[in-house]
């Protein structure tokens, strides 16, 4: 039997779809927050393993499910219903991390300033 992750380079290109691997290097950099070069991407799609951080990052950006992607089993996309849930946990994450900065903040005794708060809250995003 074939080990379903040796389809992995056929599924990371399906993902990539009508995009140029420049294109997808960049949305992964926008969306996901990972720097990689387009000759990355395409070795990856050649068969060249990919590090897990590459494969959550295509996850997050382009809003596909990691076992669709490494096993092509089940549904590719997050359903509304899923999706929705996956949106609210993360933003309870996102706020949990944002009311630990406030608190860390608070207990050296320094007020956090309109700069400081946009910084901690663009590095949570």
């Amino acid at each position: 039997m074939n080990d379903p992750t040796d389809l992995l380079p056929e599924r990371l290109a399906q993902v990539r779809d009508q995009h140029s691997t420049r294109d997808f290097a960049r949305a992964l950099k926008e969306r996901a927050g990972l720097s990689v070069t387009h000759s990355m991407v395409a070795r990856y799609e050649q068969g060249t393993s990919p590090p897990a951080r590459y494969v959550a990052a295509v996850c997050r950006a382009f809003d596909v499910k990691p076992a669709w992607l490494l096993t092509g089993y089940g549904p590719r996309r997050w359903n509304r219903t899923e999706g929705q849930t996956r949106n609210m946990l993360a933003a309870a994450a996102w706020m949990r991390e944002f009311s630990l900065a406030l608190e860390r903040t608070a207990m050296r005794g320094e007020v956090l300033e309109p700069q400081q708060a946009a910084a901690v809250l663009s590095s949570q995003v």
